[in-house]
């Protein structure tokens, strides 16, 4: 399906969808590889009315092109507020890359959350030092 839609775009590890504790409604998750391999695409819901992919299960036969490329749907997941919960939900597409060099995300329990940061942030420190 091709369209002009305005879509939000993401690389994304295996460990994505884990960690953001988003909920995969067909399809499956990414799977590890260093290699540069097509794994597809993850979109969200608001892709399927936005792209006309009909249902969740529809969409796994279908594709997108983005940027002039033709990606396969692997799998669809429910909408997740990015920004504030009081935006609508916009469509987004993700795709898979092994490591990030610009971000990353992490999970932090709450009970050790200080501790975890000062560790980051000395960490940080030093790599900025090298």
């Amino acid at each position: 399906s091709s369209n002009n839609s305005r879509i939000n775009v993401s690389w994304v590890d295996e460990s994505f969808i884990e960690t953001f504790d988003m909920d995969l409604l067909s399809g499956k998750d990414f799977e590890f590889s260093q290699e540069r391999t097509d794994q597809g695409i993850i979109i969200n819901e608001a892709c399927l009315s936005s792209f006309d992919l009909g249902t969740a299960e529809e969409a796994l036969s279908q594709s997108i092109v983005l940027s002039g490329d033709t990606i396969r749907v692997r799998a669809v997941v429910k909408n997740h507020h990015w920004n504030s919960l009081h935006s609508e939900y916009s469509p987004a597409v993700f795709l898979y890359r092994w490591a990030s060099v610009d971000y990353f995300s992490l999970e932090i329990d709450a009970t050790g959350a200080r501790k975890t940061i000062g560790i980051l942030m000395r960490r940080q420190m030093t790599a900025i030092s090298c």
